[in-house]
């Protein structure tokens, strides 16, 4: 079999042009990042070559979600501080007195 070695360069730059347009999806960042040894050890046992990405963005996706909700909750936190707090029966009262405004 002879191979014209032109066209087979260029058969190799389609593939690996084909490739690397698979893996950089519109809307996608790289990132460098630095695993524990065990962490890396279970990564690779675990999870397929193609799916490592998908697994380490939901893992991510879901500890900035969590962070998100601390950093909220620390501001309703802060605010309510600000804010007046009533009693129970001062709450009740404004109820009433809103609810005896609305079928007047």
């Amino acid at each position: 079999m002879c191979l014209d070695w032109v066209s087979t360069l260029g058969y190799y730059e389609a593939v690996e042009k084909i490739y690397a347009n698979a893996q950089e999806e519109p809307g996608m960042g790289k990132v460098n990042v630095s695993l524990q040894d065990d962490v890396h050890e279970d990564l690779l046992k675990l999870i397929p070559a193609r799916k490592r990405s998908d697994v380490i963005n939901e893992a991510l996706r879901k500890e900035l979600l969590y962070r998100k909700r601390e950093l909220a909750a620390a501001r309703i936190k802060q605010l309510r501080k600000r804010s007046a707090t009533l009693t129970g029966r001062e709450i009740v009262e404004a109820v009433r007195a809103d609810r005896s405004r609305s079928t007047s």
